[in-house]
């Protein structure tokens, strides 16, 4: 994926890809496609998706997750496939942070979506927070329960990041976890831009590099659990 792909496209995604399938290792040009987020709130699903979420993370052996709003590249516009955080609480803005415990969640954001965060978020469900206020590492050390695991992808924070998360972890007597795969995963609208014809599809994706990623997907009701033997794997082309 292109490190700027984003900054002048709205998280749409226009690119010519070379794909090859795992098992075969045949190679073919795909169709020209955009993959579009809409900067819509969906706030009416986040108690579902975050309840999702929590029952993942037990499969994971993990109490907890930290969600940034943030790419592999921590570009500030993100591409579709990597806006988590909105996807799972309803919240648009361009920056912030959630954590899900299985009890409780928090959002945090700055003073520029003080009123945004409470238009678009389910307080019910999720506790806004503003950082001048309460920081998320703050909030951990109040909330994280000792012998705690929390997890993150380390795709997604900063090495700074992470070692703030990890004194907060320590500081409560818990564990800060990286895990090999996000649990969180965005459902996409596919559009072909000869026919306009337009699908949902359901799929999971894991970077093997800066310019690889393993892709699966379905337009079935059900999101795939693994990598079966259509997977394709999405190169860039250089």
């Amino acid at each position: 994926m292109q490190r700027n792909m984003c900054r002048n496209c709205a998280g749409m995604l226009r690119q010519r890809r070379q794909i090859q399938r795992r098992k075969k290792g045949e190679s073919f040009s795909f169709f020209s496609l955009e993959v579009k987020f809409k900067d819509v709130s969906e706030r009416e699903h986040s108690e579902k998706r975050i309840n999702a979420l929590r029952q993942k993370l037990k499969e994971l052996d993990l109490d907890g997750f930290i969600i940034p709003h943030s790419d592999e590249f921590q570009g500030e516009y993100l591409p579709a496939y990597a806006e988590r955080l909105a996807w799972l609480t309803g919240f648009t803005g361009s920056a912030g942070s959630a954590i899900v415990l299985a009890d409780k969640a928090a959002i945090f954001i700055d003073g520029r979506y003080t009123i945004q965060v409470v238009e678009q978020t389910d307080n019910s469900v999720i506790k806004a927070l503003n950082i001048a206020d309460t920081t998320p590492t703050k909030w951990l050390a109040k909330n994280l329960g000792k012998g705690a695991r929390l997890g993150f992808d380390p795709w997604l924070l900063t090495a700074s990041a992470t070692d703030q998360f990890e004194k907060a972890a320590h500081g409560a007597d818990a564990v800060l976890i990286a895990t090999e795969t996000n649990p969180i995963e965005v459902d996409f609208t596919m559009t072909k831009i000869e026919s306009g014809e337009s699908k949902i599809i359901l799929g999971i994706a894991e970077f093997t590099d800066e310019d690889t990623m393993t892709f699966d997907m379905t337009f079935d009701t059900e999101r795939p659990f693994e990598f079966g033997d259509n997977s394709i794997t999405l190169k860039r082309v250089k």
